[in-house]
């Protein structure tokens, strides 16, 4: 036996600010040295650690075993939620949320398209500028609730005040400008 004083677990974790736990993995590595079961010198085991660390900088790739345990643990976790969102139906594919909102996009589209040709010769026969836009408003607020019901169909425990909070209007506000 050496005449170098050793030193329990306790007072290296203490000095080198770490856990009990960490200095006995890091002795277990062969980072820290150990002079005997539950004693180390002290030398040796700063010198250990100041060079675990100075590699660890200077290698910032290099990850330590616990370090992907934590990891692994954190990434398993998260799956296991998003399973969980998925069985719940609270999840869904990003695939079908596109395929939905270019359906939905495609609908509104031929809704808008069509609305000239529907409405071209209803208006062109009227000389008060209040009829006409009476009937553009009536057309506007029927191809927008049809839209709504399409919505509420497909989503279907979508909150339907959110589509209508507005007296069916979809969120358009109509305006009155002087003229009439």
């Amino acid at each position: 036996m050496s005449n170098t004083p050793t030193h329990s677990l306790s007072t290296i974790s203490k000095l080198l600010d770490l856990s009990t736990r960490r200095v006995q993995q890091l002795a277990k590595e062969g980072i820290i040295p150990r002079a005997e079961r539950g004693r180390y010198e002290l030398i040796p085991a700063v010198r250990g650690y100041i060079r675990y660390l100075k590699e660890r900088s200077l290698n910032p790739g290099v990850i330590s075993f616990d370090e992907v345990r934590a990891r692994k643990t954190a990434a398993e976790a998260e799956m296991a939620e998003l399973e969980l969102y998925e069985r719940k139906k609270q999840l869904v594919p990003m695939e079908d949320v596109a395929a939905k909102w270019l359906e939905l996009i495609s609908t509104c589209r031929t809704k808008i398209l069509s609305m000239p040709a529907k409405l071209a010769g209803v208006v062109a026969v009227e000389d008060n500028p209040a009829v006409c836009k009476s009937i553009i408003e009536e057309q506007t607020t029927e191809a927008l609730d049809e839209l709504s019901g399409w919505i509420e169909s497909e989503v279907g425990d979508a909150d339907s005040d959110q589509l209508s909070d507005d007296g069916g209007s979809g969120g358009l506000e109509t305006t009155t400008d002087a003229n009439g």
